[in-house]
């Protein structure tokens, strides 16, 4: 089974610069404290937590 690529800031991005991201996000930090590119790994963590809490089974693949 391959395994689907992830924004590669997921993988160098520290608890601190989550929050950060986060809290600007929730307008609670001005948005200049987070680059497009941080929001868009967020955005990608979000895509994957709700995909994978919305999955009812595991994919299958039809060949015919």
């Amino acid at each position: 089974m391959t395994k689907l690529p992830h924004h590669p800031l997921r993988d160098t991005l520290t608890k601190e610069d989550w929050k950060r991201i986060q809290e600007v996000i929730d307008n609670k930090l001005d948005i200049t404290l987070a680059t497009l590119e941080e929001i868009n790994a967020a955005n990608d963590v979000f895509y994957d937590a709700i995909a994978g809490s919305q999955q009812t089974h595991y994919g299958v693949t039809t060949f015919q």
